[in-house]
Formats: structure tokens, sequence, C-alpha cells
């Protein structure tokens, strides 16, 4: 069976976001990703915790977080805090990182 994912940009308030998760979790979803798009949104970790407190089974993680703006070793503790706190729920989804973050921060992506 092909799971089902939500992806959410943490834009609206963070209470409307667990909501959300939620609801996809009583349809049936597998997992939930939240962006990491840094200055434009909410905190990704923050919003994950919340998240993993009105969530039961649904896999949860960044999609993606961004090695430009967060040191691997916070990410690997954010993480494991996540997958803590969700009784063996994270994920780690991880990539090059995006113009909402490092634009407005003068970060020069110089590769991958």
């Amino acid at each position: 069976m092909i799971a089902k994912s939500i992806n959410l940009i943490p834009e609206a308030p963070i209470a409307a976001m667990v909501d959300l998760a939620a609801h996809a979790e009583d349809l049936g979803f597998d997992r939930c990703w939240v962006y990491d798009e840094g200055l434009a949104t909410r905190d990704l970790y923050v919003t994950l915790s919340a998240i993993a407190t009105a969530t039961s089974r649904m896999q949860l993680g960044p999609g993606i977080t961004n090695p430009y703006t967060r040191h691997p070793a916070q990410t690997a503790a954010a993480i494991a805090s996540i997958d803590e706190l969700s009784g063996g729920r994270g994920f780690l989804g991880i990539g090059a990182g995006g113009s909402l973050t490092l634009d407005p921060l003068g970060i020069k992506q110089q590769r991958p």
C-alpha cells in the first residue's frame, strides 16, 4: 500500500497546523511533513512538537530542513527530541535550502 502524506507550510497559527495534522491522521494519512522556511513561517520544530502531542500514529518530520541555517548537531538533537516526544514517529528530511530562508539572511548557496 502506498503511504499517504500531508505537507504543511507553517504560515498559519500553530494551533491551525495541529488541527490540520490531526484531521489528516483521522483521515488515514501516514506521514506529516512540515516545511522549514525559517524567517517566513513559524518554527519547524515547535510546530512538529505541537503536532506530536495531538497525534498518535502518523510519522512526523521536516520536509525539508535546511543545513545552511541549522547546524547538523542542532538538527540531530531536534529530530531526536521529536522522535522521543512522538513515541518513535520522527523522521528526517534534509535538503539544500531555499530562497525564502537564505536570501533574507544573506546566505549564498555555494553547492547543494
